[in-house]
């Protein structure tokens, strides 16, 4: 009966022994986890040691693998935060750890990001933090200068930045040109009506706060009055039915006289609508276009236009009178005897009924420009003059302002619908003062 006892209690320790794995193999490793909270990080541009991120893990620090694919960014895993003065690199084991990373100074105006991988040496385990280092803060304008008319008009600069709107700061070194941003894409630029007659210029300066290395500049520039101008130098000349006009001429172009002017300048260019519409507020046009010259106006809108402009600027501008219109018209003391204004080929200079390419007035200035620069005095508009209109004298005259009286103003030049006889320098037509008509437009003129 002992015998029989012994012999159960050998067999159950063996049992016991074998269910146990016989007590000789170690237990299975636990599969390794890493969590790294946040994943996602920004840095500024500047050079920085700071943490990162925390990372929890069942693991020891000495079995986990930190790589950088950038050369800018070095990542180190620590039982402290990079902010201590002594980090302890003992391996321990440790729910808790943290990711250290170290940048180099981003000098370009770009973002730029790099993925951080943690991985188990002895394991699949991976996580991963990807960090975006933001760009040097910088701004950009899209123009080194915006070109403004005589008279109060707004323009934009379009911004380039990788910075928020409340970073920057925009300025203006004149008075007369205010400007503000529109978030961060854009400013907006206006100026006052220029009361000079010259040119003038000011500086805008766009900035991110606290970093002065960013300033960047550019122009406004807002034009005078003059600009659009040309100088005719005094002189003498023959006006009316010259030899050159031959039998194109009519009665009333006769007969041929002798006239002396002194300087004044004359518009480069017939009136615009987009010059009309600054100082006017409308645009009457029939034909809309800001760069086609305004028609549709009486003279006595003409006369309207330049009160205001006067107002402006206290100059005294007015319409060129009859005689100044022909003596500019024939290149003044430049002259070189053309039949029509800046050639004897009338499809190189003016736009008329035998070549317009649209049924109405083209923008100015795309023909050929007469011996002084000043464009289309011969077709696309009829152009007033100052003088009632009347028959020549045969005798010479001085600075000659016409009739005293009248019933008709003078119009010269001829038109896109007229003939090509109508576009020649000594041509002269009339209308009502108080007719507009889609013929008839104008250019300034002043005293030097």
């Amino acid at each position: 009966m002992k015998k029989f006892f012994v012999t159960l209690f050998l067999i159950a320790g063996l049992l016991a022994t074998t269910s146990c794995g016989g007590g000789d193999e170690p237990d299975p490793k636990p599969e390794g986890e890493i969590v790294v909270t946040p994943n996602h990080v920004d840095a500024n541009y500047e050079a920085n040691t700071f943490t990162a991120a925390t990372v929890i893990t069942n693991l020891n620090i000495s079995d986990i693998v930190v790589t950088s694919a950038a050369a800018w960014c070095e990542a180190e895993l620590a039982t402290q935060q990079a902010e201590s003065k002594a980090v302890d690199k003992t391996p321990k084991a440790s729910n808790k750890y943290y990711l250290n990373l170290t940048l180099k100074k981003n000098s370009d105006f770009a973002d730029r990001t790099v993925t951080i991988n943690l991985k188990d040496k002895n394991s699949s385990a991976l996580a991963s933090l990807l960090l975006t280092q933001k760009g040097k803060p910088d701004v950009k304008v899209e123009s080194d200068k915006l070109s403004f008319i005589p008279f109060a008009e707004t323009l934009f600069n379009a911004v380039t930045t990788n910075v928020e709107a409340s970073q920057l700061d925009v300025s203006s070194n004149a008075s007369w040109a205010t400007v503000t941003l529109q978030g961060a894409e854009k400013i907006k630029c206006s100026v006052v009506n220029n009361g000079t007659i010259n040119t003038r210029t000011a500086t805008v300066k766009i900035i991110v706060k606290d970093h002065p290395e960013t300033e960047k500049s550019f122009t406004i520039e807002q034009k005078g009055l003059l600009d659009y101008m040309v100088l005719v130098e005094g002189g003498t000349f023959m006006m009316g039915a010259t030899s050159e006009q031959g039998s194109d001429a009519f009665g009333w172009e006769k007969p041929a006289h002798s006239v002396t002017l002194d300087s004044y300048y004359i518009g480069r260019y017939e009136m615009t609508q987009k010059l009309w519409e600054a100082v006017m507020g409308n645009n009457p046009s029939k034909f809309k276009g800001e760069n086609q010259p305004v028609e549709n106006v009486s003279w006595t809108d003409c006369q309207t236009f330049i009160n205001k402009i006067n107002q402006i600027t206290g100059k005294t501008f007015r319409i060129p009178t009859e005689a100044e219109w022909e003596f500019a018209a024939r290149g003044g003391k430049k002259s070189k005897g053309y039949k029509y204004s800046g050639s004897n080929n009338v499809d190189e200079v003016a736009w008329y009924d035998g070549n317009r390419n649209i049924n109405q007035e083209h923008e100015v200035g795309l023909k050929k420009p007469n011996e002084l620069g000043i464009y289309d005095m011969s077709g696309n508009v009829e152009e007033w003059c100052y003088d009632w209109y009347a028959y020549y004298s045969s005798s010479a005259q001085t600075n000659p302002l016409g009739p005293m009286t009248g019933t008709k103003r003078v119009l010269r030049g001829g038109s896109w619908l007229g003939a090509a006889t109508d576009c020649r320098v000594s041509y002269r037509t009339e209308a009502t003062p108080s007719s507009p008509y889609h013929l008839y437009g104008f250019r300034i003129a002043i005293y030097k």
